[in-house]
């Protein structure tokens, strides 16, 4: 069970599927059978093409690789008014984050998922970047503290020696 109200930090190196899990819990979620509570949930994933998540969207909600138009059809259908996805790709700044989070609150989501932390505008030179994103996420844990949204962030690890090693 996810507390409203609280910040999860999905964490992991290029590749390892975070984007996906996350995404698959969110859309379980959404299904409402295991909540006491109307699930609805706020994707900004700027790494992927728009059409690119609702397609993998489609995909893990019916456990297929290649959906067949009617069944894809059934999924958008089922999805809709339970799973959004915000658009804007280019020059997000934090405050745009939290202001989206304040925005989806007041629209009734349960969830909001920033997919991922290195995508976010800090407005910071290398330098600072640690800095930076160390006072996002406790803007982060501030706002879904405020507005009882439950936000996931997706965040990249630096990659050691090899993906062999720990």
């Amino acid at each position: 069970r996810i507390i409203p109200g609280t910040l999860a930090v999905w964490a992991g190196v290029n590749g390892h599927g975070k984007s996906a899990l996350v995404q698959q819990f969110c859309l379980w979620w959404s299904d409402g059978k295991f909540t006491d509570k109307k699930e609805k949930v706020l994707f900004w994933s700027p790494e992927m093409a728009f059409h690119v998540q609702i397609e993998r969207m489609v995909k893990q909600s019916l456990g297929v690789s290649e959906p067949i138009t009617k069944a894809a059809s059934y999924i958008m259908d089922y999805l809709e008014g339970k799973v959004f996805i915000y658009g804007k790709e280019e020059h997000v700044r934090a405050l745009e984050i939290i202001a989206l989070a304040r925005w989806a609150s007041a629209n009734d989501f349960t969830h909001l998922v920033i997919d991922s932390l290195m995508m976010v505008d800090l407005q910071t030179d290398k330098d600072n970047l640690n800095l930076a994103q160390k006072n996002f996420v406790r803007m982060l844990k501030e706002a879904a503290r405020s507005t009882r949204l439950h936000i996931h962030l997706v965040a990249h690890m630096r990659k050691g020696e090899s993906e062999s090693k720990m």
